[in-house]
């Protein structure tokens, strides 16, 4: 397998189309990154680099240097996330571009605030307005208060 080979194997593993892998290398279009991927073009070596930054992986891997990719003595997205698909969103996050991970982030930033402010409090009892605690409430008083919200004219 060529380096061009590895890098569109890690490419499509990661999810990343040509387009974000070249604007993340500081590639004018995705030209730049079919030509390092079919090796009509040489890849500089002082991109490898870059290169296996970007796609989560080694130089070394890259470069065929070694055969398989060396696993990372401790990951944390296997010890600490419980959800795989907080691990998927970990993944995706960081093949985003600066300006797409600041959206995510408000974006999510958004979506918290907006379920804080639907969700009930988990101990909430919701009681009618009539409904005191202090005072024993007769038939006779809740008779009253059901006929005020039933007055249309009140």
């Amino acid at each position: 397998m060529t380096t061009g080979e590895r890098i569109r194997e890690k490419r499509i593993e990661s999810g990343m189309s040509m387009d974000e892998l070249a604007e993340r290398m500081g590639y004018r279009s995705r030209t730049s990154i079919y030509k390092i991927e079919h090796n009509i073009t040489d890849l500089p070596l002082s991109k490898v680099a870059e290169f296996a930054k970007i796609l989560n992986t080694t130089s070394a891997y890259l470069m065929g240097w070694k055969d398989e990719e060396p696993k990372p003595k401790y990951d944390p997205l296997e010890v600490k996330l419980i959800d795989p698909r907080e691990k998927k969103l970990h993944e995706n996050y960081t093949v985003l571009t600066e300006e797409n991970r600041n959206t995510l982030f408000s974006y999510s930033t958004f979506l918290r605030s907006q379920q804080v402010l639907q969700a009930p409090a988990p101990d909430a009892n919701l009681k009618a307005a009539h409904y005191r605690e202090d005072i024993e409430v007769t038939d006779e008083m809740k008779k009253h208060d059901d006929d005020i919200m039933n007055d249309d004219d009140f």
